[in-house]
Order: structure tokens, then sequence, then C-alpha cells
């Protein structure tokens, strides 16, 4: 989020919402997984219980709404929003790749289309792993898991 992945400009104050961001997608803050990916180095029980699979975690559920409320929250600053209509923005970028363009500005609203996005290009099926990643979750990340509001704090306080 700080580097506006997830499309919040801090220094400008500034969300770009796709399709109004009202999607909820599942994310996890790096630290976290830097601390999974110990867990997974150091705990020979949960690196057994993640063997030759796919493993999957996340911290919280949310949305570009939700963040962009309590990032204003946060900072006690109304922020100006940019929505951004996926349906363009996609069809333009696969028209690229399939033209051998595989430049970030193709690859990238991609990548952010997926969970921000209502998958009506990619069938919603990305999202399924969410409840498969509970038991996953409690495994490789025991501890405390910040929710997105102290997250957001963190975040604004850094800047």
């Amino acid at each position: 989020m700080k580097v506006g992945f997830l499309g919040f400009d801090f220094k400008t104050k500034t969300a770009n919402l796709w399709d109004e961001g009202a999607q909820r997608f599942p994310t996890t803050n790096t630290t976290d997984i830097g601390r999974a990916i110990v867990t997974l180095l150091s705990d020979p029980t949960a690196r057994e219980k993640s063997r030759n699979k796919l493993v999957y975690i996340y911290d919280y559920l949310t949305s570009q709404k939700e963040i962009l409320a309590a990032v204003e929250k946060a900072t006690g600053e109304k922020w100006t929003v940019n929505h951004v209509e996926s349906g363009p923005v996609i069809k333009n970028a696969i028209a690229g790749l399939q033209a051998g363009d595989w430049g970030m500005h193709n690859v990238g609203p991609l990548v952010l289309c997926v969970p921000l996005t209502d998958g009506a290009y990619f069938g919603g099926k990305w999202r399924d792993w969410t409840k498969k990643a509970e038991d996953e979750t409690k495994i490789l990340l025991p501890g405390k898991i910040d929710t997105m509001e102290e997250t957001i704090k963190r975040i604004t306080s850094e800047q």
C-alpha cells in the first residue's frame, strides 16, 4: 500500500478506485508474509502441514472503499478520488499482451484488476481460497494479526 499498488497515493492524497472500489479482496501485510516464511522455516509442525502444497494466508478481507474510509479517518483529510472503469483497461492490456507487448503498462493493470474488480473477466474464482486460508493462516501466523485499521494507522504515521 505504501508504494501505491492498491491505488492509494499518500503524497498526493489521491485514490484510484477500480469499478467503484466495492469489491472485497483478501490482503496480507508484507511483514506477515515474512512471518509466515519464518514459521515455515523454523517450525517443523508447520512445515510438515504445508509440505508439497500451495500455502494461502491473509490478514483481512477489505475493499478499496473500506481502505479509503480508514485512510481518511487516520489522516483526518478528505482524499481526491478517481474512478477507474476496469473493462476498457483490461481490454487494452490484453490486446497489448496478445500483440507481444509484455511491458508493465499491460501486465500491471491486469495484476491490479484481479483483486480490485468484480471478477467479470476472471470469473471471480481467484477468491475461492479465502476459506482454505483460514486454517493455514492460524498455523503460519500464530499470534496477533493487525487489523486493517491498525495497518492504516501505522502506514499513515510513517508518511
